[in-house]
């Protein structure tokens, strides 16, 4: 896969979390991300 094509992939990803969480009406809170982090290690 080009670098190009992985970036716009990432990006995807990223954009279907944050439609996500707009939809649900969550906040955002780094602890979520520490764990979620510190756990896939």
């Amino acid at each position: 896969m080009k670098k190009q094509q992985s970036i716009f992939k990432l990006i995807g990803k990223l954009a279907r979390i944050l439609v996500g969480i707009v939809q649900r009406g969550e906040t955002f809170t780094p602890e979520k991300t520490v764990l979620t982090w510190t756990e896939a290690a």
